[in-house]
């Protein structure tokens, strides 16, 4: 793998570099939101009615595919998954560290449940049907679970983190391409 690949990741409002010669990047994580102004202004004021909102929304998404009595980070993890994917994420990364079962038990739901189909039913379970054009067809989501002891990626990592960019790129332009329909 070369030295000096660069992979470019944008969105509508940001563009971001992810290669060797730069620090690594965050590019978007919900299970936590922070970093959202509204957010941060109320849990200052101890209001925590947000976090609460997102995270009831996230097992329900998840409810369908793991119980929801199983509480922790695997039914986040699947629930928030489901509840972004095509709005606003067009692919989902789930890092974890190294031997996390909770992170596993998610890994292998999604590694086998993350579709059109299943994001279909999902939207359906929880009282609305997207209209996008995207879910009318069965594919697999663009999806990557990384394990990590806090060292440099491997280049198996890297070239799955590269495969991954390229169907969330190409899912993104036909997401674009839906909404210059409409």
């Amino acid at each position: 793998m070369a030295n000096n690949l660069t992979t470019i990741v944008s969105s509508a409002t940001k563009t971001v570099e992810i290669c060797r010669d730069k620090p690594t990047v965050i590019i978007g994580e919900r299970i936590n939101p922070t970093g959202r102004k509204q957010v941060l202004a109320a849990f200052a004021a101890g209001d925590f009615e947000i976090a609460r909102t997102d995270a009831i929304a996230q097992v329900e998404a998840g409810a369908t595919m793991l119980s929801p009595r199983l509480t922790g980070e695997a039914i986040l993890t699947v629930g928030s998954a489901f509840h972004e994917i095509l709005h606003p994420a067009c692919g989902i990364i789930a890092i974890g560290p190294f031997g996390c079962m909770p992170n596993r038990v998610a890994e292998a739901i999604l590694n086998e449940k993350f579709t059109s189909a299943e994001k279909r039913a999902s939207a359906t379970n929880n009282g609305g049907v997207p209209a996008l054009p995207i879910l009318k067809q069965d594919r697999r989501l663009p999806f990557l679970a990384i394990e990590t002891d806090g060292n440099a990626f491997p280049q198996i990592i890297e070239a799955r983190l590269e495969a991954f960019c390229l169907q969330a790129k190409r899912l993104h332009e036909e997401m674009l391409q839906a909404r210059a329909k409409d």
